[in-house]
């Protein structure tokens, strides 16, 4: 009895030092009970989503664009804020521009 509370106990201690050093935010430690609840949700919510890959895109699409649920999922880093969305997009831009005027150079040594 005592050898399992104490492994408990350690075993807690550890999960608690693990979960420090993630870089999630606190607020998602704890959205669940368990896995198995977590599970339990995942599984109702694939039953309520339509069958055809389209039409369940759509439906995510729409729950994911939300205002609040955004906000939540950038905090996340699972989507993009519009600024950062910019951001990407100028440095793909200028990643290109970069990338052909190297081979703008190269063609020019060559001859």
């Amino acid at each position: 009895m005592q050898r399992s509370k104490k492994y408990r106990s350690r075993k807690k201690a550890a999960e608690i030092v693990i979960e420090t050093e993630e870089t999630l935010p606190v607020e998602t430690v704890g959205v669940f009970k368990s896995r198995m609840a977590k599970k339990r949700a995942v599984d109702k919510t694939r039953k309520a989503l339509p069958a055809t890959p389209s039409k369940k895109v759509e439906v995510v699409e729409k729950l994911v664009l939300s205002p609040q649920r955004r906000k939540s999922l950038e905090k996340r880093g699972l989507v993009k804020s519009p600024r950062e969305e910019k951001e990407m997009e100028a440095l793909r831009a200028i990643t290109s521009d970069l990338t052909s005027g190297i081979k703008h150079l190269k063609r020019n040594k060559k001859n």
